[in-house]
């Protein structure tokens, strides 16, 4: 028929929805809605609501309706996932790149 079947798995659930708490918190994403804003205080939503998942619908998406979804999605949210540009050493070094080796022990050092 083309419908698509819903596996459930809810540890993976779990973990999907730190990750977009996450971001929303410290990034002020709003993942859902593929926008950043400057401000968390501009966001619709402040971070008090929390996302909520509706019940799955008693018609399934096609395998189609489900790809469009995915491409506008993708689209949407290009903008956080495309590498803007790579430093090379010296830029690296002139923004104050540190020796992780160097900083571990000296964390270790100051918390021991």
């Amino acid at each position: 028929s083309g419908e698509l079947a819903i596996e459930k798995d809810e540890k993976m659930i779990q973990v999907l929805d730190r990750m977009v708490w996450y971001l929303r918190i410290v990034y002020s994403i709003d993942f859902y809605n593929g926008i950043e804003y400057p401000n968390e205080h501009e966001m619709p939503h402040r971070c008090g609501i929390v996302h909520a998942r509706g019940v799955i619908p008693a018609k399934l998406p096609t395998q189609s309706e489900l790809n469009d979804f995915i491409t506008h999605f993708e689209n949407k949210v290009k903008q956080f996932t495309d590498e803007k540009r790579t430093l090379d050493e010296a830029e690296c070094i002139r923004l104050g790149k540190k020796d992780a080796e160097s900083e571990v022990e000296k964390f270790i050092t100051a918390n021991t």
